[in-house]
């Protein structure tokens, strides 16, 4: 939250952590075909629900504690850790508990629900090291996207919004980034930066779970 580089370490911490942990026995249960016995018996809908909930609160959980980690050791190995306003960021507010609190509750929900999009596309792919790589693969692939969306979308709000990092931080936000570390790219706009990844991750999410299901009803 303080600068890119702490930023940085939370966010490779958890797309390495979120599928090699949180999600690795839910993709291991579809990729040996034991999803279908679990289905069977309970119903698709029950183990989406039940897995989702698991997921999300395990994610939370976890991001709670690789930053309090991170922060312990920063505090114990490398120097005294301050709190103090010059030293924090204003990224949602002036005052530095609220700051710090809207950062760590953002950060965790936006954790929980990208692990649950990645449960959404668990049926998509079938090598295990593509599934605890894909988060690096999408953050690449959609750094490219918004290189080449991003003249088409600014075009568009420029004719609404003068604001040029505004408007960089929307067309930035396809990237995970954006639900993990909110504001790490700018932090001025941290808030609207968690926002638009939400919105776009939500379509995201429900498009990979219908056509999943859709796909599961056609071929089994």
């Amino acid at each position: 939250m303080i600068s890119i580089n702490r930023n940085i370490i939370f966010f490779v911490a958890n797309i390495l952590l979120i599928p090699s942990l949180v999600l690795i026995d839910y993709y291991h249960y579809y990729s040996n075909k034991f999803y279908y016995y679990i289905v069977e018996r309970v119903g698709i809908k029950e183990y989406n629900t039940r897995a989702l909930r698991n997921i999300f609160i395990t994610s939370i959980l976890s991001n709670l504690f690789i930053n309090f980690c991170l922060l312990l050791s920063v505090g114990i190995m490398w120097s005294n850790i301050s709190f103090a306003p010059q030293h924090i960021f204003e990224m949602f507010s002036q005052n530095t508990f609220i700051n710090i609190t809207l950062y760590l509750l953002l950060s965790s929900v936006g954790v929980g629900f990208y692990a649950m999009f990645l449960f959404s596309i668990i049926s998509f792919i079938k090598n295990k090291y593509v599934f605890r790589g894909f988060t690096a693969i999408l953050t690449f692939a959609t750094i490219v996207f918004s290189t080449f969306l991003s003249p088409v979308i600014s075009a568009i709000l420029q004719l609404f919004i003068t604001d040029k990092i505004f408007i960089k931080t929307i067309t930035l936000s396809f990237l995970p980034c954006g639900l993990i570390t909110p504001g790490m790219i700018y932090e001025n706009y941290g808030f609207l930066n968690f926002l638009c990844s939400f919105v776009i991750y939500t379509i995201g999410f429900i498009f990979c779970m219908k056509l999943a299901e859709l796909l599961r009803r056609k071929y089994g």
